[in-house]
């Protein structure tokens, strides 16, 4: 009886197990995915005020928009380069945005907060403001980031060096180096006519 009570909450505990694995990745790319269309578009519809016209676009806006594209671009040809799965490749790219976003929106908040407890008000200017700054610290480090973690190809010297220096060593010295006499043996020649090392020679009189 107590075998089969044992099973039964082996068996439960299985698939409450699974059960909550599976819930748990699916709220977790969910979210990272929620995160990374965010971070997406803002970089992409922020400059833009009412409509999506390049008109409407700074000089500074349009240096934003085109070096995240590039980047973007960079990191998952840099990807497919290197041998890297699709799915690796989106995976390694919505982790990068979707830990940015979680961390500008905490930087954003704490800015605020500490905005409010200053002036004990906030206003639509203030908002606008800090929306400008917010956007341009995040695109520059979001760009950044997806530049600095795109796979790059191993150095041709370094691993040739370390390639030299595991071969072994096959030049001419190395041969005659296990092929000379030693220097300590003295040859000499018996009655026969026979040829000996004076090592033999030792060996024969032990």
């Amino acid at each position: 009886m107590s075998l089969t009570i044992k099973n039964v909450f082996t068996y439960l505990d299985l698939f409450f197990g699974y059960l909550t694995s599976a819930l748990m990745r699916v709220a977790l790319y969910g979210l990272t995915a929620l995160f990374t269309l965010a971070a997406v578009l803002f970089v992409l519809v922020i400059p833009f005020d009412e409509r999506l016209d390049l008109n409407e676009l700074d000089n500074l806006e349009l240096l934003v928009l085109s070096a995240f594209a590039l980047v973007s671009i960079r990191f998952f040809k840099r990807s497919q380069m290197e041998g890297i799965a699709l799915w690796s490749r989106i995976k390694s790219y919505c982790f990068i945005s979707a830990f940015l976003s979680i961390l500008c929106l905490a930087i954003a908040c704490l800015v605020l907060m500490a905005v409010i407890a200053d002036k004990r008000e906030i206003s639509i200017s203030d908002l606008a403001l800090s929306l400008e700054i917010t956007y341009f610290l995040f695109s520059v480090i979001y760009v950044f980031t997806l530049y600095a973690f795109a796979p790059l190809p191993k150095i041709s010297w370094l691993s040739s060096r370390g390639n030299e220096s595991s071969k072994p060593d096959t030049s001419e010295s190395s041969k005659n180096k296990w092929t000379e006499a030693p220097k300590d043996d003295v040859f000499y020649t018996d009655s026969t006519g026979s040829t000996h090392t004076d090592f033999m020679n030792t060996g024969n009189k032990q």
